[in-house]
Order: structure tokens, then C-alpha cells, then sequence
């Protein structure tokens, strides 16, 4: 999507944002491999990262440096990795209470 930014906003604000999913994907990817005691801080790290991008690509939005098409196709995706890394966050708190009977 970036091809379709002009030059001038490309590396600015959109590369921020750019950025921001990047650093959440790394993030995922790290707590994925994480032992299960681990995984939650970066599991809040990645939602910081996802909801800091949706921001971001609403501002370019805002801005005019993305068409309202894009926009609301990035928002989707963003919203949906949202989630599931919430989804995901629950479940690891469930997962570490202690059962009872």
C-alpha cells in the first residue's frame, strides 16, 4: 500500500505507522515462541502496538495521505489483530488461575 502514498507522506507519518504493525508482527512472533509465564507482557506490548498504529492510520487518514478505501481496509485488519490479541491476553490470564473444584 505504501506505493500508493505519495513520496512526501511516505516516509513520514505513514512510516511511522508502518512501524507500529511491524513492531507488533516482531512481538507476536516473540510471545508465540515465549514458555507460557512469559508470553503476557509482550502480549501487551503487541496490543499497545496494534491500537498506537490504528491511531497513526487514522491521523493519515485525516491528513489525506490515505484514500478512505485504504483507510477503512487497513482499520479492518488493525481491528481484527486487536482481537485477537486480546483474545488471546484472556486467555492466558485464565490460563494461569488456579483451578478449583
Amino acid at each position: 500500500m505504501g506505493k500508493r502514498v505519495p513520496k512526501r507522506d511516505r516516509f513520514g507519518l505513514f512510516a511511522q505507522a508502518e512501524q507500529e504493525v511491524l513492531l507488533a508482527f516482531k512481538l507476536s512472533i516473540k510471545a508465540a515462541l515465549l514458555p507460557a509465564g512469559e508470553k503476557q507482557p509482550i502480549i501487551k506490548d503487541v496490543r499497545i502496538s496494534i491500537d498506537t498504529a490504528k491511531r497513526l492510520v487514522r491521523l493519515c487518514q485525516e491528513l489525506g495521505i490515505i484514500e478512505e478505501k485504504m483507510y477503512f481496509s487497513i482499520q479492518e485488519k488493525l481491528i481484527e489483530a486487536s482481537k485477537m490479541a486480546a483474545g488471546w491476553l484472556v486467555y492466558m490470564e485464565k490460563r494461569k488461575e488456579p483451578r478449583t473444584r
